[in-house]
C-alpha cells in the first residue's frame, strides 16, 4: 500500500514565469524541502527519460534512489518515478488560478516490509506532509518574491 501526499499553493505569477522555475529540475531542487542529493546522473539532463539520485529525509532516516523523468511540459508539469530504491513518484503541476497560478506538489511512496512498513509509512507521512507544504510555500515565495 502506497501512501500518498499532495499540497496546492496559489502564486501570483503567470503559469508561463511559474512554469519556466518548476520543470527545470536543478532549479526545483532547491526549493523541495526534505530532499537530499538531488543529482543529475548521465548526460541527459532536463528531459524525459533524464535520471537523477534523489532521496527524501523522513526523520532520521533517508530513503529514494535514481528516478526517471516521466512528464515534462513547458506548461508547468515535471513528473518522475523512481527506477532505484525505495518506490516513489513525483509530480507537480502548473494551472491558471485567477490572475495567478495554482502548483499542486504530489508525491506517493512505498516501503517495503509489512506491518513495520506501514506503520512508518504512517509516521513517515506526516514528516512529508509537512514538508511538501514547505516546498509549495518556498516556492511560492521565491517566484512572488525573489524571482526578477
Amino acid at each position: 500500500m502506497a501512501y500518498s501526499i499532495a499540497r496546492s499553493v496559489h502564486i501570483r505569477r503567470k503559469p508561463a514565469e511559474v512554469a519556466a522555475v518548476v520543470t527545470r529540475m536543478e532549479e526545483l531542487g532547491k526549493y523541495l524541502v526534505g530532499f537530499s542529493r538531488f543529482e543529475s546522473v548521465g548526460s541527459k539532463r532536463n528531459q524525459i527519460g533524464a535520471e537523477y539520485e534523489v532521496y527524501l529525509d523522513i526523520g532520521t532516516i533517508q530513503v529514494g534512489g535514481r528516478v526517471a523523468i516521466t512528464d515534462l511540459d513547458e506548461s508547468g508539469r515535471l513528473g518522475w518515478t523512481s527506477k532505484r530504491g525505495t518506490r516513489h513518484s513525483f509530480a507537480l503541476k502548473t494551472e491558471l488560478d485567477g490572475d495567478g497560478s495554482r502548483i499542486t506538489i504530489s508525491l506517493s511512496y512505498e516501503l517495503a516490509g509489512r506491518l513495520l512498513a506501514r506503520i512508518s509509512e504512517r509516521i513517515g507521512g506526516t514528516i512529508l506532509a509537512r514538508n511538501m507544504e514547505a516546498s509549495a510555500e518556498k516556492l511560492r515565495h521565491h517566484l512572488e518574491f525573489e524571482l526578477d
